[in-house]
């Protein structure tokens, strides 16, 4: 399993570099999404592109990768991906596009420099999955339960998580070879949802990545809140723990946990 971290402090994405989470992402996405999010207790971040230069020096002794979600397709997209590329990021993440013509200009924008992830969050990329795939240069996908239950208008973000539209979306992805990942986790124990179940869903599915929650750290902004919080190693060590020993379980133990999540959801929602 790989684990993102949102964050722009160099401080903090060294620290959580060194305890395990491979990917540190520079969120600079804001357009639309103040809208979309407004009564929601969203991630809402202030970063910059600048950000990259020094979080990238300080990760990079421990492997870690820079993800930076861009804007959806628009009339600066092409300054964000030059500018992300030349200040040494790893990946570009798309959101919020919908149609095979965004993907094309992203992927011909990057023009094979350096990976992208497509973050399909909206109903119509779901609607022309199947021609977007299709595209070459697409490294990883990934499934934005955040906005996608917005668009649904759901009230609870992980009722998708066990749902049938899920496991179309992952079909198609692994009928394309594409490793992929889904939504956010919380601390083992923690959440509406107990993490538990969660990372089960991921390994019954075949997820192989997912972003650590603002709830995770106790919205932490720099390293002396994170340590003042929480044991940040310990509780990285307890998902990789419990990912672990889920890998180790059966298919009919997966399906039982699923049946349970499921049930979960339901209580929540009443």
């Amino acid at each position: 399993m790989n684990f993102i971290q949102i964050t722009n402090n160099p401080d903090l994405a060294e620290y959580i570099s060194s305890c395990g989470v491979q990917n540190i992402m520079i969120d600079i996405e804001t357009v639309g999404k103040n809208e979309r999010q407004k009564n929601l207790d969203t991630v809402k971040s202030k970063h910059q592109l600048k950000d990259i230069i020094e979080v990238k020096n300080r990760i990079k002794k421990y492997n870690g990768k820079i993800i930076t979600r861009v804007n959806p397709y628009y009339k600066n997209s092409k300054f964000e991906v030059e500018a992300s590329i030349n200040l040494g990021t790893d990946y570009i993440m798309l959101p919020m596009f919908k149609s095979v013509h965004e993907v094309k200009q992203i992927i011909n924008l990057i023009n094979d420099r350096v990976k992208l992830i497509l973050l399909f969050e909206t109903p119509a990329s779901i609607i022309n999955i199947d021609s977007i795939l299709e595209l070459n240069k697409i490294d990883e996908v990934f499934i934005g339960l955040n906005d996608l239950s917005i668009a649904f208008k759901l009230d609870f973000m992980f009722e998708l998580l066990p749902s049938s539209l899920i496991e179309f979306i992952v079909s198609k992805f692994k009928n394309k070879g594409i490793p992929f990942g889904i939504g956010g986790i919380s601390r083992i124990g923690e959440g509406t949802l107990d993490s538990q179940l969660i990372l089960s869903e991921h390994v019954r599915l075949g997820s192989t990545k997912v972003i650590i929650s603002r709830s995770f750290t106790n919205r932490a902004e720099n390293l002396d809140e994170l340590n003042r919080n929480i044991d940040y190693k310990k509780e990285i060590d307890l998902l990789y723990d419990e990912y672990n020993n889920l890998k180790k379980t059966s298919l009919k133990e997966l399906e039982l946990n699923h049946i349970n999540v499921r049930r979960k959801i339901q209580q929540i929602i009443k």
